[in-house]
């Protein structure tokens, strides 16, 4: 059995060593704390429940502050490579407490280093934007401004002039020359080539003794000036114009090193801030872990699940933490089946991964079976046997295995691609049995069949599309072995649980599938003669309606039919890859109609992504759906407690 035994402990201490045990079952990782009953049957009542003193709560409330903090900073950071658990230990010893004050003001600080950084990247890049709407205006201007270079003392206007403006640019000019006495000059930007512009640029230029008239004739004749930015609006036109331009320059630079301060501050903070978020929520758990515990006037109470195996260690571990002080007495070791006792599954290491798929279905029942064992070597079967296709697993595996360097440090990735290279490995199997790589393109290339000493190596049976009718006839074999598996579970699982309705129902249903077989089987083996067979068949199916009537009334042998149901629908193995290798075939023949290699390659390439795409997909819902429809619904018993030790975090009970 792959569920550990577990046993609820007693653990009695001095009041003054509250928080040291807690720290202590805290970093041993393996006990779940309960809650200490106050009143015990019997006996006169003597413990309280343990409350936060004004001081925790405030503690509590700042290590809040603090993770809703770090939650902020994550997302301000972006993606950043999640650190390993090492580095977070050695940032976290670099933290000079863990009072939430320190925490709270470490966070703080950085924050603000992280605001202020983020703010002027932001500002440099409004900036950059802006000014990139001017560039050519500023170019425009820049060529005109240098052309004034040998007239003194000259005040500018830079105006935008439309096909429509026309006229009252001759109007406004003509003014400006009769009030400067001839001495103003207007200048326009030559196009660039093939530019298509909707205004021209204007420049003015007019003596300064002239400005305030000039200004006047500017402001009154309706036409538009080109407004530069706000910071620059003050400054004579020629230094606006410089100075925009040299910011411009200077901008991408200033930008640059911005983001490489950012770099360096996601790089050097975020082991310390990962760190940081650690000592919080540990110290949280800590303080949740207080209100469950009780105390009389001198001494503390805990009550623990702990797996059974450990209780000697955590002992000696506690003894040697806290003095001989301390008292630890096993109160119960669960026995048989209870909702009661949390559920800590111990499978060997390779399978651990599928215990999240059996999760998604329900935590099996504290001593019940686990099928995880089970999932793991079926699930990746059923998989390839959808799936089957040699080039299509080794497309699988190499996307799993960057996936798995991309985010080594996510315990949720490193399950999830645990679980894909086993069905990585099942598809590049029965791409072998089915001689399919790219679907049928080792057939088109001549490269399949594969023999070597007159031995054939590919396929190793024949091509899907040969054999449709024996995969139909193979599929039904695993549905029934596969279904008969989980009702012989069943009536051991009902034995052992003492559930006789239970029992009587499964003992039922396997008999009555039994004589099904016997009766429906068109071929029987020579040495089982056809009236003894059908006899037989005939005895365990009467035996079934019987049985089924008397423990589920009228409705029982109904149950028969849907057994067979379930059954048949493990067909879904074979539809399935077929209409995947239809269509891989299907980009083949569309390759293989083009003239030339790469239209037809490019062509393929997207109809190949798609059955890829399916083909990962489908065969995963539809594997699930055998195991948790057909299979997990004949034996397993679930609802069962979660297992949610108090330990520190990053750690798992693997560790």
């Amino acid at each position: 059995m792959s569920i550990a035994r577990m046993s609820l402990i007693e653990i009695i201490v001095p009041r003054a060593q509250t928080m040291d045990l807690i720290g202590a079952i805290q970093n041993f990782g393996s006990l779940q704390v309960e809650e200490v009953p106050l009143v015990v049957p019997g006996s006169r009542s003597f413990l309280h429940r343990d409350q936060l003193s004004e001081s925790q709560l405030n503690q509590k409330e700042k290590l809040a502050e603090v993770l809703q903090t770090l939650v902020t900073m994550q997302a301000q950071m972006g993606e950043v490579t999640v650190p390993d658990s090492d580095a977070i230990e050695a940032a976290r010893a670099t933290l000079r407490g863990d009072g939430a004050d320190y925490l709270l003001l470490t966070v703080s600080r950085l924050k603000r280093k992280l605001n202020s950084l983020i703010r002027k990247h932001a500002n440099i890049t409004s900036d950059i934007r802006s000014l990139e709407r001017y560039r050519q205006r500023l170019d425009e201007l820049s060529g005109l401004l240098s052309a004034e270079d040998g007239l003194a003392e000259l005040s500018h206007w830079a105006l935008l002039i439309g096909p429509a403006d026309r006229h009252q640019l001759e109007i406004l000019t003509d003014n400006l020359k009769r009030v400067t006495q001839d001495r103003s000059r207007a200048l326009s930007a030559s196009k660039v080539p093939g530019q298509v512009s909707g205004s021209d640029v204007v420049l003015l230029a007019v003596p300064t003794e002239y400005a305030s008239a000039a200004r006047s004739l500017i402001s009154n004749s309706d036409l538009s000036e080109l407004r530069l930015p706000k910071a620059v609006r003050g400054l004579p036109l020629a230094k606006a114009v410089a100075l925009l331009q040299k910011q411009g320059a200077d901008l991408p630079e200033q930008l640059s090193r911005i983001e490489h301060d950012l770099e360096a501050f996601r790089a050097e903070q975020h082991k310390l801030l990962a760190g940081i978020e650690y000592v919080c929520s540990d110290t949280l758990s800590r303080l949740d872990a207080v209100e469950l515990i009780a105390h009389s006037e001198m001494l503390t109470v805990v009550h623990s699940w702990i797996p059974s195996g450990d209780v000697p260690q955590f002992e000696q571990t506690l003894i040697e933490g806290l003095g001989d002080t301390v008292s630890v007495t096993d109160l119960e070791s669960g026995m048989g089946q209870t909702e009661n006792v949390p559920v800590r599954l111990e499978n060997p290491k390779a399978f651990r991964p599928f215990e999240k798929l059996l999760s998604l279905f329900s935590v099996p029942l504290y001593g019940s079976y686990d099928p995880t064992i089970l999932m793991a070597i079926v699930f990746p079967l059923f998989f390839g046997m959808i799936l089957g296709d040699i080039a299509y697993g080794l497309i699988l595996l190499g996307l799993t295995l960057w996936a798995r360097r991309r985010w080594k440090q996510n315990p949720a990735i490193m399950d999830v691609t645990s679980i894909a290279i086993w069905c990585s490995m099942g598809t590049i199997l029965f791409g072998f049995v089915y001689g399919e790589f790219l679907g049928d393109l080792g057939h088109r290339t001549g490269i399949i069949p594969l023999t070597v000493g007159g031995f054939r190596i590919l396929p190793l049976w024949e091509a899907r599309e040969d054999v449709i009718d024996e995969l139909l006839v193979l599929s039904i074999v695993v549905g029934l072995a596969h279904i008969s598996l989980g009702l012989i579970l069943g009536i051991v699982e009902s034995i052992r649980m003492k559930n006789r309705h239970h029992m009587w129902e499964s003992i039922g249903l396997a008999s009555g599938l039994a004589g099904l077989v016997l009766l429906l089987v068109p071929s029987l083996p020579v040495w089982l003669p056809v009236v003894v067979a059908k006899s037989t068949g005939g005895g365990f199916l009467a035996f079934a309606i019987v049985t089924l009537l008397i423990n589920n009334g009228a409705a029982g042998p109904i149950e028969l039919v849907s057994l067979l149901a379930n059954i048949l629908s493990y067909c879904r193995l074979v539809a399935l890859g077929v209409a995947g290798m239809v269509l891989a075939n299907l980009a083949n023949s569309v390759a293989a109609g083009q003239q030339y290699f790469i239209v037809g390659a490019l062509m393929a390439l997207p109809i190949h992504a798609l059955a890829i795409a399916l083909g990962i997909l489908e065969p995963t819902i539809h594997a699930l759906r055998l195991h948790y429809v057909e299979f997990l619904p004949k034996f397993f018993v679930g609802d069962g407690r979660v297992y949610t030790p108090l330990r520190r975090k990053g750690r798992r009970y693997d560790d």
